[in-house]
């Protein structure tokens, strides 16, 4: 009866231990394996990069030129190359601890403003 038992225990047991790995495995390379589709939702992989195209894309003074981004995994820096209404090229880019990029709607839109205004500052050598 007690190798029985055992047997049982050691059946579950190894059972349970399948189960562990299996999920691990898949959990490990949805992590390491970004999405392939950026389909624009302000939420999952890519929502950081769209909720602040989405706030440029708001602004009437700036148009997106060209955007990156440095996919790993998680998404790391990115940044946008910005013409503004008088044919002025900008730069922004955001850092992967970049405050800015947690921001939502008026909070963001404020913060992207700011960068922008800097930016041109910058440019213009003051």
């Amino acid at each position: 009866m007690n190798k029985r038992i055992a047997k049982i225990v050691l059946g579950v047991i190894a059972t349970l231990a399948g189960i562990v790995i299996v999920v691990f495995a898949i959990a490990f390379i949805s992590v390491v394996i970004p999405p392939g589709e950026n389909t624009g939702k302000e939420s999952g992989y890519y929502g950081e990069f769209n909720r602040i195209l989405h706030s440029l894309e708001r602004m009437t003074n700036v148009t997106v030129v060209d955007s990156w981004m440095n996919k790993d995994i998680t998404l790391e820096e990115m940044g946008f190359t910005l013409q503004t209404e008088n044919g002025q090229r900008l730069k922004i880019s955001f850092e992967e601890r970049n405050p800015i990029r947690k921001m939502k709607k008026e909070k963001l839109d404020l913060a992207v403003r700011e960068l922008i205004e800097k930016e041109k500052s910058v440019q213009q050598g003051h």
